[in-house]
């Protein structure tokens, strides 16, 4: 059939249908063709975003050698510069570096795996737990760049504590005052012994001896004689409520003690009407319930470290107040200590506790509680079997 004999449909047909084949085929190539020939980009990170940019600017820099090319005015300072770099890298929608420095790309958290920014960011976290101690080493302190890199499992090291110093500090300080005493009365200069531990220290050390000798050497060892943990270890104590109640000054010297020397976590033993749930435990906890849990929380911890003008006042330092928790069971105190990693030593008051973590593993005294009531006696249970 020629070309002549077509009817004007026909015609219309055949070039709707060309033209439809023809974006077909054309969006077929684009779609399959032009995918395979892109070339994979791996995804650049903040920092190296931050390089390129410093990088370009110092090429640019190189280039015009200051005559020619860039007719902007330039900032005099470093700090100016530094301030238009971040500009720019606002500017280019890359993440904001709340670093600071954006010249410092070397660093070993910032690598090709960190896509997302993350590390990075983790990296410029400054946030510090308030026990915690930056190392006095300078290439130390230098290398941290997260709190998280000094924890061993969730746990920060007694090294890296305010309780591993605080005896030396505070006799420093004591020293240094009655250094500044002796001079205005004498008008001399006064020479001490740096060397030499204060006789506070000794005491200290007496005492933490003789607590020793009674913990390790009781009969109530649900190992007999065995030798102390070593300095730094993890170790929990737990306290019923009724003791702390009675502001036993020997209890806080044993905290003391054991604080300055161990990784202490404080469990108080309270029972369940003191709450505020009572002895149902259906009820539904409400922000009111919390409140009032954490009300009395404070008020326990608050009792147990004295009052702040006292000596034997036990400071945040030691025993901080995010390792003091309250419990209600045994199993409660068991499940805790399971929990928690590598615990040298638990010190109990129930014989239960200590059957049912022996079983795993773990080293377990017993100390008595006191049959006298608090009317009748102001000593604690601890103090009391620890100093008499």
């Amino acid at each position: 059939m020629s070309s002549s004999s077509w009817t004007d449909e026909q015609i219309e047909v055949v070039i709707i249908t060309t033209v439809v084949i023809t974006f077909v085929s054309i969006a077929a190539y684009y779609i399959i063709f032009k995918q395979h020939q892109r070339p994979q980009q791996r995804p650049r990170n903040n920092a190296t975003n931050n390089a390129n940019i410093v990088h370009q600017r110092q090429a640019a820099a190189a280039a015009g050698g200051g005559t020619g090319g860039d007719h902007r005015p330039r900032n005099a300072g470093n700090g100016n510069n530094d301030a238009n770099v971040r500009t720019r890298m606002h500017t280019n929608n890359n993440p904001i570096n709340h670093g600071g420095n954006v010249n410092n790309n070397n660093n070993n958290d910032y690598n090709d795996d960190d896509d997302e920014g993350v590390l990075s960011i983790l990296a410029a976290n400054t946030r510090q737990p308030p026990h915690f101690s930056l190392p006095t080493s300078s290439s130390t302190a230098s290398s941290i760049m997260s709190i998280s890199k000094l924890q061993h499992d969730g746990v920060i090291p007694f090294r890296y504590t305010l309780a591993s110093s605080y005896e030396t500090k505070k006799s420093k300080k004591l020293l240094l005052k009655s250094q500044a005493a002796d001079a205005a009365a004498t008008s001399e200069p006064s020479v001490g012994s740096k060397s030499q531990p204060s006789a506070q220290q000794l005491a200290n050390r007496k005492d933490r001896a003789k607590l020793f000798t009674k913990l390790f050497t009781s009969s109530a060892s649900s190992e007999g004689l065995v030798p102390p943990p070593s300095r730094g270890s993890n170790v929990i104590i737990s306290i019923p409520s009724h003791d702390v109640v009675l502001a036993c000054s020997k209890l806080r010297r044993v905290l003391f003690l054991l604080g300055t020397y161990y990784n202490i976590f404080v469990l108080l033993s309270i029972d369940r009407s003191a709450g505020a749930h009572g002895d149902d435990e259906d009820d539904d906890i409400t922000m009111n319930d919390y409140k009032k849990d954490k009300k009395y929380l404070d008020t326990l911890i608050s009792q147990l470290r004295g009052n702040s003008s006292d000596d034997d006042f036990l400071p945040e330092e030691i025993v901080p107040s995010h390792r003091i928790l309250t419990t209600t069971s045994v199993s409660s105190r068991v499940a805790f200590a399971r929990q928690l990693p590598k615990a040298a030593m638990v010190l109990d008051y129930e014989e239960e506790c200590m059957t049912q973590l022996t079983r795993f593993g773990f080293r377990v005294i017993l100390y008595p509680l006191t049959t006298t009531s608090s009317s009748e006696s102001s000593s604690s249970s601890l103090g009391k079997e620890m100093f008499g």
